[in-house]
């Protein structure tokens, strides 16, 4: 399994990792990924993690369900 993610973060996100796992693990530094960005390849399948989008859209329906609670309350 490789992991590849933005340059000078590979140390931190190796350290996260389970030591536990039951296949080899690479670590890769890949300078064309932006921060919050990674690349999880197992053999020829490859996956794309923009980690800034998730945690855009998850802030996004959180300020959504906030608003439409407040909406609620003030309609009470």
């Amino acid at each position: 399994m490789q992991v590849i993610v933005p340059k000078g973060t590979a140390e931190r996100i190796q350290s996260m990792l389970p030591q536990d796992l039951s296949l080899p693990v690479q670590v890769i530094e890949n300078p064309t990924l932006d921060s919050g960005q990674a690349r999880l390849q197992v053999g020829v399948a490859r996956r794309e993690v923009d980690c800034n989008a998730l945690l855009s859209t998850i802030a996004g329906a959180f300020d959504a369900y906030i608003f439409e609670a407040k909406e609620a309350l003030s309609n009470e």
